[in-house]
Formats: C-alpha cells, sequence, structure tokens
C-alpha cells in the first residue's frame, strides 16, 4: 500500500475507532442512568428519556448491570 494511502487509512481507522468508543461508553452512561430511574419508580419511555441526566458516583455505584 502506497504511505498516503496508508496514512489516509490510518486516520479513518483512528476516528472510527473513536465514534465507536464514545458511543459505546454513551449507550453505557444511558443503561445505568435508565437502570437508576426504574429502581426509583419513573417508568422509561424510550432509550433517551433520561440523557439530560448525570448521576454522582455514589449513585452510579447502586447499579449493578
Amino acid at each position: 500500500m502506497e504511505p498516503e494511502a496508508q496514512e489516509h487509512a490510518d486516520r479513518v481507522l483512528e476516528k472510527n475507532a473513536k465514534k465507536v468508543c464514545r458511543d459505546a461508553f454513551s449507550n453505557a452512561r444511558l443503561q445505568v442512568v435508565n437502570a437508576y430511574m426504574k429502581r426509583r419508580g419513573h417508568s422509561i419511555n424510550n432509550f433517551r428519556q433520561y440523557s439530560d441526566v448525570y448521576l454522582t458516583v455514589d449513585q452510579y455505584m447502586e447499579i449493578k448491570i
């Protein structure tokens, strides 16, 4: 492979790997927030309903997924 093509492939891979990791962490956070809210008696109508809620470390520790 030509060096320019390899550099381009490396950049694309890095960009996409970052996106996959960011999405995975975001989804994991939403799963925990949803579990926390459900435990508190709130209903979950859609996956991103509580996307604006951020838990404290102690609140995260209450949930086991």
